[in-house]
């Protein structure tokens, strides 16, 4: 619940520097939740890190966001049983 009001802080820092910065912005639980999100900020690109352990509630981590907002996977993987899953 920290994290939130913390990126908006800092995109609007950013921000009032270099308004056209594209931001790269990665969620809670090691990256994987972006749960409390979008911002109401500009020219931000939504990062999620997906692994096996993060368990399968991707949807509220951070599905909710495709086609709303820019989203990437810009993490993933697996455990070295399972390389299927990657």
């Amino acid at each position: 619940q920290d994290w939130r009001p913390w990126a908006s802080v800092l995109a609007r820092a950013v921000h009032n520097v270099d308004p056209a910065r594209l931001l790269l912005l990665s969620g809670v639980d090691w990256g994987f939740d972006l749960s409390g999100f979008p911002l109401d900020h500009p020219n931000i690109l939504y990062s999620t890190h997906v692994y096996p352990e993060r368990g399968d509630g991707w949807w509220e981590a951070f599905g909710h966001l495709a086609g709303r907002v820019p989203l990437i996977a810009a993490e993933w993987g697996f455990a070295g049983d399972d390389p299927a899953w990657g």
